[in-house]
């Protein structure tokens, strides 16, 4: 049983630091059902389901020689399949060259493509990797809404895509390398895959395809991602509905409902960041918006729901009592002039449509937005006529001004080495300073690093962080290694109570030395003691420095997992350790086996220096913490 390490820092009053080592076993987690198929280019989703000697309406595609493959898992409602595509096909006797994920140009299987009743239609890649479920027998009554992935509908981590219609896998990722989880309806019997091809009876090549069995992820309501995708006019509507014009449905643009305990008068903040393009172009837009667009005459397909005037792919919301009343509409509220966007306060009613924008005031000062009277649900969406097209997403935190919602400050946010303050590195281990961030004091046990304790949760952007430690006034997190940015919003959710997001400066390289009280963590590796006053450094003596903050390493090893114990991580770029005016370069740098976050530097101390001497690290310009070591 492998042992592996990692660092809890806690302490009621910094600097004061109690510093730990936990041993922990990992424990290996047993893999669902799984199974591997292969999709020729000419499997033709349109014969899924139908018996041998069926035939196509065009192209000549006939079962069972273009029958699409069927997949042998146990199909549970509910269960999370993941999918795994690699391979290429190619299109009409040319050589395979586009990989599941499909080609540029985009084809849509429609207004009569399939030609066996009851399938829905698909907008996706040319030659992208599709599925379709389907119960014992396909219902020609049932049709169900066509599915548009021709925008950035490929960004959505959770697919729940109905019955007897087809949806877009492709490589089974999002395009930013988020596994894609998809949902298996009720009732399904059956999954086939085949290619998004008008004639496939020509293709060629095949692709090789893993599908598992997987939880479902649990995706936060509170902060939340909004896809551009998100349409406004489905809040509240049950799976299957449509609205009238450019084929939204839900639940695929459905709009993000917000996970927050809504009180009648409460205030609400609700900060957003992110980027969206308009119609397939590149995500440029903020949260704010750009032109006016005005959503009314008709354009919301649902009795009941308001019209709103406000600035195109900007962020809006809306709440709904348990039911929308179709008979009492709420006014039009009109956003399209500065002042009325700047609102500071704003009390929209039931069924009313709102202008939040990125939440800030021209002020900086975040908006408050008042819950009505029988208020119980809040969603995000955004405006746009035709939703479904755009790409991007925003993320949206809503944080009740209450006296228990967790508070911080950027200035409270520290490199848990020393204490000192932003930017902070990525991978690093980092403390937040603050109040109401837990409800009691909690460190980890296990390994990789939970993202959650005592209900508590600390957002990195948009990357959940691995939590060492957790307590009414002091997290602990490693700041997670993915994380690629000069600035990040941190938001430490307690009890599902979101704090307002802080901007917290970056850098690649900010090391810090670990201390314990005024006591610097270096250890003497001929004694296996710390250096301090009683046990001295002498010239010549190999000393081991833990500390955090120094850069990528190589291999890199995943946020919250330990350095492994028979592989040295190594810092590929140069670090130096200067004892007082004389700079030394250590004979080792690099992550400390079966730590988490933690290097651990390995220095001889040079001749000539003595007494109390002051030492730091420096990593491509990036300076640590001086802390204080005897030399004799």
């Amino acid at each position: 049983m492998n042992r592996v390490h990692f660092l809890v820092f806690h302490t009621a009053k910094p600097p004061r630091l109690l510093f730990f080592l936990l041993l922990l076993a990992c424990a290996s987690v047993p893999l669902g059902a799984q199974t591997t198929v292969t999709v020729p280019g000419f499997g033709d989703l349109r014969l899924a389901g139908q018996s041998a000697g069926a035939q196509t309406q065009n192209c000549g595609s006939s079962a069972p020689l273009n029958s699409p493959a069927e997949v042998g898992i146990p199909l549970t409602a509910g269960q999370g399949l993941l999918f795994s595509g690699s391979g290429t096909v190619g299109e009409s006797g040319q050589a395979p060259q586009i990989r599941p994920e499909g080609g540029a140009r985009t084809t849509t299987l429609g207004s009569g493509f399939f030609s066996f009743a009851g399938i829905g239609d698909i907008g996706a890649p040319t030659l992208s990797l599709i599925g379709m479920f389907l119960g014992s027998r396909i219902d020609p009554a049932a049709t169900p809404p066509g599915l548009d992935f021709t925008g950035g509908s490929r960004d959505i981590q959770v697919l729940r895509p109905l019955l007897q219609q087809p949806f877009f896998i492709g490589t089974g990722s999002t395009p930013d390398g988020t596994p894609r989880v998809v949902v298996t309806p009720a009732g399904a019997a059956h999954l086939f895959l085949g290619v998004t091809s008008r004639c496939p009876v020509g293709n060629t090549g095949s692709f090789s395809v893993r599908v598992s069995a997987v939880p479902i992820p649990i995706l936060s309501g509170n902060p939340l991602v909004v896809p551009g995708v998100a349409d406004l006019r489905l809040a509240g509507q049950s799976a299957g509905a449509q609205t009238q014009n450019c084929g939204s449905s839900a639940p695929l643009n459905s709009p993000a409902e917000v996970s927050v305990p809504l009180v009648v008068g409460q205030e609400l903040r609700i900060i957003a960041s992110g980027s969206m393009g308009e119609s397939g172009q590149a995500p440029t837009t903020s949260p704010d918006g750009s032109r006016d667009t005005s959503l009314g005459s008709g354009f919301f397909s649902f009795p009941g729901i308001g019209d709103i005037a406000a600035p195109a792919l900007s962020l809006i919301g809306l709440f709904l009592g348990n039911r929308i009343d179709p008979n009492n509409t709420p006014p039009r509220l009109d956003f399209t002039s500065p002042a009325s966007r700047d609102s500071a306060r704003i009390a929209p009613l039931l069924q009313q449509p709102f202008y939040i924008g990125s939440g800030y005031t021209a002020a900086a000062t975040p908006k408050r937005i008042v819950v009505p009277p029988s208020a119980v649900h809040l969603y995000l969406g955004v405006t746009h006529r035709c939703a479904a097209e755009n790409v991007g997403s925003y993320f949206a935190t809503v944080s009740p001004d209450t006296p228990v919602t967790p508070q911080l400050t950027s200035a409270g946010i520290q490199n848990a080495a020393g204490f000192g303050p932003a930017p902070l590195s990525a991978g690093s281990v980092a403390a937040i300073v603050g109040s109401n961030l837990s409800a009691q004091g909690l460190s980890a046990d296990s390994v990789p690093l939970p993202t959650s304790l005592a209900q508590t949760q600390v957002w990195v952007d948009r990357l959940l962080a691995p939590l060492f430690f957790v307590s009414p006034t002091q997290v602990n997190f490693q700041i997670p290694v993915e994380t690629n940015a000069d600035t990040a919003q941190i938001v430490v959710s307690s009890g599902n109570l979101p704090s307002v997001p802080v901007p917290l400066a970056l850098s690649p390289y900010r090391p810090g030395i670990f201390t314990s009280g005024t006591t610097a963590i270096i250890f003497n590796a001929a004694t296996g003691r710390l250096v301090g006053d009683a046990e001295p450094a002498t010239a010549g003596d190999t000393l081991i420095i833990y500390a955090t903050g120094l850069g990528p390493v190589s291999p890199t090893v995943p946020s919250g997992m330990p350095a492994p114990l028979d592989t040295l991580v190594s810092l590929p770029v140069p670090a130096t350790v200067r004892f007082g005016n004389v700079a030394v370069s250590p004979d080792f740098a690099g992550l400390a086996p079966g730590f988490i976050g933690v290097f651990q530097i390995n220095v001889r101390v040079p001749v000539g220096v003595s007494g109390k001497v002051q030492l730091e690290l420096i990593v491509v310009g990036g300076e640590s913490n001086t802390v204080s070591i005897p030399v004799q």
